[in-house]
């Protein structure tokens, strides 16, 4: 009878146990479920925002080589405008010449026409005058050569004021020419210059629409890892009831992540990203140190992530407790000792240092978290 009472004493407790232990089972299965939705999520996000950048990137190479080509066709266009002004003072001064010119060609031709005439109606006498007002007879050569003289410098002078006109007509000619060819080119160098100014503005209005989408989705890429960090935490939680351990952290410095100093060679808080220049926050603090450096648990805590984390590559989370959770990223492969729901002590090994997911060199990225916030590690660190 005794017997009987105490099987019906500790067989409810048994089952409450076993029920209150499936019930905890199924909640953690419930949260890894959605954590690896979330976590798909965000890698079609990351995907996402990868393209979007890439395409930013090149979209922004476009419009710096269209400002070049806007620059050099507004240099090229200033350089001929000042020529064409050039050709137009040189064709106003050759036209003035040429009125000049004229002018003194109208001139000399009266002044001949009337010697021509004089020549004509008095022509015999008055050579004939100036031949028989000699006194010698060298006399009277000196001036049969003197009247023949005079003729052909007449017949010259009018021969030069022809072909001087002649030479300023072609020049005018030419200068007109080259006037209509480089206000062609001018024409030609302002509609290059409307064209290049159209698709620069398209592309502004093209970066302005990326760096538009580039924000939404680094916003919801920033909203799925907190929920993910969310996910850890209760899938740690989770595991520490069913293993029924005892997180004991209760505030204080974190231990450093390594068995010696190394050199801090990116701290917390906003940088030039190393792969796309641009400015971008940073999560965590970057520590350089050798390729295989033993990473070391900055705390006891449960590991609620061993696996590949996206830009952080072979990623170790462990939960410590009251809101603080560390992350390790960039481990190097295969070097990761602990799997998720190992519980871990302060100074454990946890992995090597790597350079995998999203680095430039073999380094650390660790991380620090507060109620799923990246806080600066350094405030916590030893």
């Amino acid at each position: 009878m005794s017997t009987i009472i105490a099987i019906s004493l500790v067989l409810p407790a048994a089952l409450e146990a076993n029920t209150a232990n499936g019930a905890v089972s199924q909640q953690l299965q419930q949260v890894i479920d959605q954590k690896e939705k979330v976590k798909k999520q965000q890698a079609q996000t990351s995907q996402q925002l990868s393209s979007v950048k890439q395409e930013k990137a090149a979209t922004q190479q476009e419009a710096d080589q269209l400002q070049q080509k806007l620059e050099a066709t507004s240099a090229q266009l200033t350089a001929l405008e000042t020529n064409l002004s050039h050709l137009d003072d040189d064709l106003s001064k050759s036209k003035e010449q040429l009125t000049e010119a004229d002018k003194r060609i109208t001139s000399r031709s009266g002044q001949l026409k009337q010697m021509i005439e004089s020549m004509y109606v008095n022509g015999p006498q008055s050579y004939l005058e100036v031949l028989m007002g000699s006194t010698t007879f060298n006399d009277f050569l000196d001036r049969v050569q003197d009247l023949v003289l005079l003729a052909g410098k007449q017949k010259e002078l009018l021969a030069a004021n022809i072909r001087d006109k002649q030479q300023i007509e072609q020049v005018e000619a030419q200068q007109e020419k080259d006037q209509e060819q480089q206000k062609a080119l001018v024409t030609q160098e302002q509609n290059l210059k409307q064209q290049l100014a159209a698709q620069e503005v398209q592309k502004t209005v093209e970066l302005a629409t990326l760096n538009s989408q580039e924000q939404v989705l680094a916003e919801q890429s920033a909203e799925q890892e907190k929920e993910l960090m969310q996910f850890a935490a209760q899938e740690s939680k989770l595991i520490e009831e069913s293993k029924k351990v005892t997180l004991t952290y209760q505030g204080g410095k974190l231990a450093w992540p390594f068995s010696r100093n190394y050199p801090i060679t990116s701290p917390f808080g906003y940088r030039s990203d190393p792969f796309t220049g641009e400015r971008a926050f940073h999560d965590g603090t970057d520590i350089g140190a050798p390729k295989g450096t033993d990473i070391l648990a900055a705390e006891d805590g449960i590991v609620s992530v061993a696996q590949w984390y996206g830009g952080y590559g072979n990623c170790v989370i462990i939960d410590h407790g009251h809101g603080i959770m560390t992350l390790y990223g960039h481990m190097l492969n295969d070097s990761m000792v602990v799997k998720k729901g190992d519980t871990v002590k302060r100074g454990q090994k946890i992995g090597e240092v790597g350079m995998t997911g999203r680095a430039t060199g073999y380094h650390l990225h660790f991380g620090v978290y507060l109620n799923y916030d990246a806080v600066d590690p350094m405030k916590y660190l030893k």
